[in-house]
């Protein structure tokens, strides 16, 4: 019996192998009060457990001994295995969060340091503003898009790979836009470029949970969210410093050295099993269903109940249970859901396009027509992943308390946050008279504040709980555009400051308890596509926001061009814009709390 236990012990003190532990579970409880020994050795034990019921009959010996066979070759098994899934040393982790904190500054980074440079890149390629602004969108539209299949993907194929070719995308493609001949070629250039960051944006939040136990995994979400909010401040300040000094070429140069320490760090130090559908190592059987999840998970080979005797343990996998790893791609491959893919990118593409360029086209129904199809194409997408036998994303997902409300709450508040970038700089310079260089400084208070405060939030979830947080951050940000809209213009910048930086801090702590919370939902096959989901859910807000309250903010100041406005004017939309904006905040507070009551009841 001892001899037969030292692989199963091994294996859960090595890593907890899951084949190990519900072998152990199933054979001890039957084999405790059988403490005889014969000379059939260790096979004995598991086959008077495998006969407590019929000990008499001789035919259940031979498949007791058949079963004993296969769970030593499974216990054996994980117990080779169980280095390659033990618990990553502490060092590891934190060169883990670096790689992923490098990943997530990059992507922002990427996206705010272009806008620095496009009259930069119109004089260069002897373009109108209206094609040089295609480099900009080039990105935002490929991230938008691309960010739940590249979560998808990496929950497919493994999320280690995943992101480090989405690393490796996105410096390559930085090089290219370094060297691109011309226009079209940079915006090319630029959309690979977004793809990649899809990736990284989508996978540095998934790994949270494999590499985090819950009760920390605020902290690393606020360092994560810290990232994001120092790329976007860092974004313009460098763009200029680099934009006269070498040119626009050294816009994506500079990030070659990063991302490639970047790519280096994720392939060294991130666990290469943190897959759902394509494991390390064999499956795991489990006695139970799982939960529902985001998409299907891979089948596990278990042996069925009717074809084993009724005292056989059931929960024994089979030797086909861990196939090669060509058959586990190949498989994983055929799991993918191409049709919901195409929809969902044509979707978000339509959707896109509408709020960034439908405005501005020109033709009153370019904006109809593109939100018209995003509508058909939601509705297609919809039915789609309810008829499909492994959808992109399940549509019960949703349903789950903290995930739907999630995305929603997300995509409210992001486009509150959005507004400030939309509207402070027309408030800044025509309403308080400030200089364009005035204006940039005082704008990059607000991404500072968020970056400051990303680490002491995640501390904060962790201490107080993230529903404790959530409401918190909702409460400042509200108070934040409550002051925002009835503060006097002749309070000058330091109430323009002394209402912006609650507003910010607010966002800080929202979007670290909320992401927070959204993936402590999320089951361990579900983390990629989640965490793209939450991605795509603030990138929505954003792009919403920059089209819904810029509308907003020229409805309230009673005309088309801002820049001409006189400073009552400016200061009326300004009013009217974080009028509505304190609104979406104070409803996602009152449906949080709402929810909040209804579950405690049921």
């Amino acid at each position: 019996m001892r001899t037969f236990l030292i692989p199963l012990f091994s294996a859960r003190q090595s890593g907890g192998q899951s084949h190990a532990r519900l072998h152990r579970q199933s054979v001890e409880p039957s084999a405790r009060p059988a403490r005889q020994h014969s000379a059939a050795g260790p096979v004995i034990p598991v086959v008077q457990a495998s006969v407590s019921v019929a000990q008499a009959l001789a035919p259940a010996t031979a498949t007791a001994t058949a079963t004993a066979s296969a769970s030593a070759s499974a216990s054996a098994s994980a117990s080779a295995s169980a280095s390659a899934s033990a618990p990553i040393p502490p060092v590891h982790v934190k060169a883990a969060l670096a790689g992923l904190s490098l990943s997530m500054l990059l992507a922002s980074l990427g996206s705010s340091i272009a806008n620095v440079g496009l009259p930069a890149f119109a004089q260069a390629f002897g373009a109108p503003f209206g094609q040089a602004q295609w480099i900009v969108l080039a990105y935002l539209l490929s991230t938008t898009t691309l960010v739940v299949v590249a979560g998808r993907l990496g929950d497919q194929f493994g999320r280690r790979r995943v992101l480090v070719a989405g690393v490796t995308l996105f410096t390559a493609a930085s090089g290219l836009c370094a060297l691109a001949p011309s226009l079209s070629m940079l915006i090319i250039a630029r959309a690979l470029q977004g793809a990649g960051a899809a990736a990284m944006m989508a996978l540095t939040l998934a790994f949270v949970g494999d590499l985090m136990p819950k009760a920390s995994a605020g902290r690393a979400m606020g360092l994560l969210g810290a990232m994001s909010a120092t790329g976007t401040a860092l974004g313009p300040a460098l763009g200029g410093l680099l934009l006269s000094v070498w040119g626009w070429p050294a816009l994506f140069a500079v990030m070659l050295p990063p991302g490639a320490l970047a790519a280096w760090i994720t392939w060294k130090h991130l666990p290469a099993s943190a897959s759902a559908l394509a494991p390390a190592s064999a499956p795991t059987p489990t006695p139970t269903p799982a939960p529902a999840s985001a998409f299907a998970s891979a089948p596990v080979s278990v042996r069925s109940p009717s074809s084993a005797p009724a005292s056989t343990p059931s929960l024994v996998p089979t030797p086909n249970a861990s196939p090669p790893r060509v058959a586990r791609a190949s498989s994983a491959a055929a799991r993918l859901d191409a049709q919901g893919m195409l929809l969902l990118v044509l979707t978000l593409a339509a959707y896109a396009l509408a709020m960034t360029l439908g405005r501005t086209s020109g033709s009153a129904w370019t904006m109809p027509l593109l939100l018209a199809t995003a509508a058909i194409g939601a509705i297609g997408f919809i039915r789609a992943e309810a008829r499909a036998a492994f959808p992109l994303i399940r549509l019960d997902v949703l349903q789950r308390p903290d995930v739907g409300s999630g995305f929603a709450f997300s995509a409210a508040v992001s486009t509150v946050a959005m507004a400030t970038l939309v509207v402070s700089p027309f408030y800044l310079s025509a309403g308080l008279g400030l200089r364009p260089a005035q204006v940039g400084l005082v704008m990059s208070v607000g991404p500072i504040v968020a970056a400051l405060l990303g680490a002491p939030a995640g501390r904060w979830v962790d201490r107080h709980g993230q529903a404790a947080m959530t409401r918190s951050g909702l409460i400042v940000m509200l108070a934040g555009c409550v002051l925002l809209a009835a503060i006097p213009v002749s309070f000058g910048v330091a109430g323009y400051l002394f209402a912006l930086v609650p507003l910010t801090a607010g966002y800080a702590v929202f979007q670290t308890a909320n992401n927070t919370a959204v993936m402590a939902a999320a089951g361990p096959n579900e983390r990629g596509v989640i965490g793209g989901a939450l991605g795509l859910s603030r990138n929505l807000g954003l792009i919403s926001g920059a089209s819904l309250m810029g509308a907003i903010f020229l409805a309230g100041a009673a005309t088309t061009d801002p820049t001409s406005a006189s400073p009552a004017a400016v200061a009326a939309g300004l009013r009217l814009t974080f009028l509505v904006a304190a609104a979406l905040v104070g409803a996602c507070l009152v449906t949080g709390q709402v929810m909040r009551r209804s579950r405690q009841r049921s």
